[in-house]
């Protein structure tokens, strides 16, 4: 408003001057080297305020279009902001469905639209360990680690990373690394792990001798610094009882770590006609990350037990990721109430567009019961993995696969 007043305030001065002049007699000459121009004073102050009027009307429009253009620069970023922060949402609460197909690519479209943000590289970070992708997952720690302002994030992942691999002389370097970085940050080399060898032996010293057998050895054998007795430790506790989980992973992934990969594959086999588990298949599935080769991978191992609801969530995902929607539907659906399944069949909706169905879906996964999960039988705390000793209470071995107390999160 003030300016069109004083647009307004102008074109009358300008005008009175118009009408001034043009009440004087004589003429206007302007001349350009050989060139002369001369017109009446009446006729030079007329076409002077139109010149002003239509270049300030030029200007003008040209003013309203670079506003107009900046504002809607604006507004898309904005919205490819939104965008970023949906994308992110909906990666982390894939994550906690235990998603990890859809949440990693809930993920790559936040990092894509956020021009790879630090909160984007953890979440897909996460995404990418839970889907078994260490290198994946290790990439975007590094690249946090390469930042100043958030090295201490990405020294932290690489460092469990190690942890969890056995990788004693990586885990002293970047622990070192994080000491620099961040003075008091070497004790992170032990975040996530076992209690260390002798607190967790005065542990297992004061558990009840009836404990399970198969728990015991694998417990010693986490405590053991001789790699050659851990490795014996961990074959009897899989030999104790190949339906105990852990320990099938623990000398599975020796076995694979000393490059006997089909050794590996055929304890994982055992252990998975013994008892079907999610952490079994999990790591079966490790080594295939193509869509086909995870699916006929994923059948191998179902053929086991085709009726579990472990076999048909397992196949039935994989077939998902290898965009078998046909053949991934029917497993699926058979296990109404399984959260991680409504989960599935909301991403399959979701890729056939069919909108309402994945959103159905995908309330029906939030009402549904928490997954089972590695619990303390001691003070009810969550693990994301199997311990000898509870993280939290240090109680030894208290952790159990069950479901959650009263069906919660």
């Amino acid at each position: 408003m003030r300016e069109l007043l004083l647009i307004i305030a102008a074109a009358a001065a300008l005008l009175a001057g118009v009408a001034w002049v043009a009440g004087l007699d004589g003429d206007l000459e302007l001349r350009f080297g050989e060139w002369l121009i001369a017109a009446p004073l009446a006729v030079a102050a007329a076409a002077g305020a139109l010149a002003f009027l239509l270049g300030h009307g030029v200007l003008a429009g040209l003013g309203a279009l670079l506003r107009r253009g900046q504002q809607r620069g604006l507004s898309l970023s904005l919205n490819r902001r939104a965008e970023a922060d949906r994308a992110l949402t909906e990666a982390m609460v894939q994550i906690a469905l235990g998603a990890p197909d859809t949440a990693r690519a809930a993920a790559d479209r936040a990092r894509a639209l956020s021009g790879n943000q630090p909160v984007a590289l953890l979440v897909a970070a996460a995404a990418e360990r839970m889907a078994g992708r260490e290198d994946a997952a290790a990439a975007h720690y590094q690249a946090l680690a390469e930042r100043p302002e958030t090295r201490i994030l990405g020294l932290r992942g690489l460092l469990r990373q190690a942890v969890q691999r056995g990788d004693r002389q990586t885990e002293l370097t970047l622990a070192a690394a994080a000491e620099a970085a961040h003075p008091g940050a070497a004790m992170l080399a032990r975040d996530g792990t076992a209690l260390p060898g002798p607190d967790l032996q005065s542990a297992l010293a004061m558990t009840a001798p009836e404990a399970p057998r198969a728990a015991r050895l694998l417990a010693e054998a986490a405590a053991e610094p001789d790699e050659d007795k851990a490795a014996r430790l961990e074959r009897e506790a899989f030999a104790a009882d190949p339906a105990f989980p852990p320990a099938v992973l623990a000398h599975a992934t020796r076995l694979r770590h000393a490059g006997h990969q089909e050794a590996a594959r055929a304890v994982l086999e055992v252990g998975w006609a013994a008892a079907p588990h999610p952490d079994l298949a999990q790591a079966y599935l490790l080594p295939h990350h193509e869509g086909p080769a995870r699916a006929q991978a994923a059948e191998a191992l179902a053929r086991h037990h085709p009726n579990h609801p472990e076999a048909r969530l397992m196949l039935g995902r994989a077939m998902l990721g290898a965009g078998h929607m046909a053949r991934a539907r029917p497993l699926l659906e058979g296990l109404a109430g399984d959260r991680r399944a409504h989960q599935a069949l909301a991403e399959l909706a979701r890729r056939q567009g069919e909108a309402a169905e994945a959103a159905r879906h995908l309330d029906a996964a939030l009402a549904a019961p928490a997954p089972e999960g590695w619990r303390c039988g001691a003070c009810g705390t969550q693990a994301e993995n199997w311990a000898p000793a509870c993280q939290s209470c240090g109680a030894p071995l208290a952790l159990a696969w069950g479901a959650a107390p009263h069906g919660g999160d």
